[in-house]
């Protein structure tokens, strides 16, 4: 039987933005049973923690999280990966993650998930070496994989000046900023091609 869990946001002084925790909590057993750990932050390595390929269940207190079947976020591997998102979200893990969790991160900015922004990986399923980007920047990255976060659309371009090939990128709902999964260079048309600069807002 699945536990509801209860959030308390805490905020900072008038004029100041509080930092909103990412957590995940992570049950050896199914349906949320057995032992279980509580994550805030990026686990390189759940060896470290004492919970390497035991997780089979889990619930997404408040944030987007990524799951990887290898250390370092799938960093040197093409293993299963998983995304999770959303407040108080439970459930159990495919059979293709269960008991084989061995790092996780979340996505997007630490002051909530519904942030502007778009998080670059440099492997398939959001594994490898990512960037985070909240503005106009200009970037030499081979992307693999991406998730738009908030509500905005984001236009990518092959060239440093904000031209040549590009192409449009949004989160899944923009009005409720549901985030925009995705899982690979052909879900976003850019395959081949390295990323070197980034605007808010779709230029066709």
């Amino acid at each position: 039987m699945w536990i509801k869990l209860a959030i308390l946001l805490v905020f900072s002084l008038v004029g100041q933005k509080a930092q909103i925790s990412h957590s995940i909590i992570l049950y050896e057993g199914t349906q949320g049973w057995g032992d279980s750990l509580k994550i805030e932050n990026y686990v390189n390595d759940l060896n470290s923690v004492g919970f390497n390929n035991k997780a089979s269940s889990l619930c997404v207190e408040d944030g987007i999280w990524i799951l990887y079947d290898a250390p370092s976020y799938n960093m040197y591997s093409d293993l299963p990966s998983g995304y999770f998102w959303g407040e108080d979200y439970c459930t159990d893990l495919a059979h293709d993650l269960r008991q084989k969790v061995s790092s996780l991160r979340y996505v997007g900015s630490p002051f909530g998930y519904k942030v502007d922004g778009v998080h670059l990986y440099g492997r398939p399923w959001f594994g490898g070496t990512e960037i985070f980007l909240t503005g106009e920047a200009r970037i030499s990255f081979l992307v693999k994989s991406l998730v738009v976060t908030g509500k905005s659309v984001w236009t990518l371009y092959e060239k440093q000046d904000f031209s040549g090939y590009h192409v449009c990128v949004a989160p899944s709902n923009s009005s409720s900023g549901y985030p925009g999964f995705y899982t690979k260079e052909a879900d976003f048309g850019f395959a081949g091609r390295k990323i070197r600069s980034i605007q808010k807002d779709c230029f066709p």
